[in-house]
């Protein structure tokens, strides 16, 4: 799997990830991640980070979740 397949899965089976809609991004350099999208609150935008920052591969992960207010 590619580093963007390997996090998608893991956000995406994680249970505590339940109801977010994150897309995942690479680049521009290699190991970078951008995760964007909706999650339903700042507890879930940290687990997307943890998660994506776990993920063989990775190196750096921006975050541009948002949390509806």
């Amino acid at each position: 799997l590619s580093v963007e397949e390997k996090v998608r899965v893991r956000i995406a089976t994680d249970k505590r990830m339940a109801g977010a809609d994150v897309r995942v991004a690479v680049g521009p350099a290699a190991g970078e991640v951008r995760l964007r999208g909706v999650v339903k609150d700042a507890d879930q935008s940290g687990r997307a980070v943890r998660l994506a920052e776990g993920t063989v591969g990775v190196e750096k992960v921006t975050s541009e979740l948002a949390v509806p207010e």
